[in-house]
């Protein structure tokens, strides 16, 4: 058929019925409809970990990995992770007012970390105030595009670090739930 949008179009409907999940999409027939599997932006798995009984404590300024992680190992190549993570209970202490770090960090297949975010700060700031310690909750929501090849597995956790004046930070205390999910999203 013509595809001029000034005319009408005429669609050639498939000659069988469809089963449980297909969608109806174009064929590579002009014209001619036929059903298919929906891949893209399809969540495909989704792992999760509760993380309890669990925390992390650093003096550290180098990326301190922490209790909250996990590992997911892709059904299907080219896919993107969202990663949700939270924290319970995290702290920093300083004499002077300072700041320390959080970040997701990811490791493909045990080659080696890297951190999303900045390379020296992350993704977010923890404040202290002199002489006080600066309370935080970790809340992380990423959408990744890793590199993989199959059968990898990959592990997300969140690190911490010490910055500017800050002897301690710290996240969990042994009593705090702090989950993390892994959900694989179709290419």
């Amino acid at each position: 058929p013509a595809t001029n949008p000034a005319s009408d179009l005429e669609l050639k409907l498939p000659a069988t019925i469809g089963t449980a999940g297909q969608v109806l999409k174009n064929s590579s027939t002009a014209g001619t409809l036929e059903f298919g599997s929906l891949t893209t932006g399809k969540i495909l798995q989704v792992v999760g970990n509760l993380n309890t009984g669990g925390g992390t404590s650093t003096t550290s300024t180098d990326w301190t990995e922490t209790y909250i992680t996990d590992t997911i190992t892709p059904t299907a190549l080219g896919s993107k992770i969202a990663v949700f993570a939270t924290g319970m209970g995290g702290y920093t202490a300083s004499s002077t007012q300072g700041f320390a770090n959080c970040t997701l960090g990811r490791n493909v297949n045990n080659e080696g970390w890297a951190y999303m975010g900045s390379s020296n700060n992350g993704m977010a700031y923890i404040y202290s105030q002199a002489g006080a310690a600066g309370w935080f909750a970790v809340a992380i929501s990423y959408l990744d595009t890793p590199t993989y090849t199959a059968g990898e597995a990959i592990e997300y956790s969140v690190f911490i670090k010490c910055n500017d004046n800050v002897s301690t930070t710290a996240i969990g205390n042994g009593n705090s739930h702090s989950p993390i999910i892994l959900m694989e999203v179709g290419a």
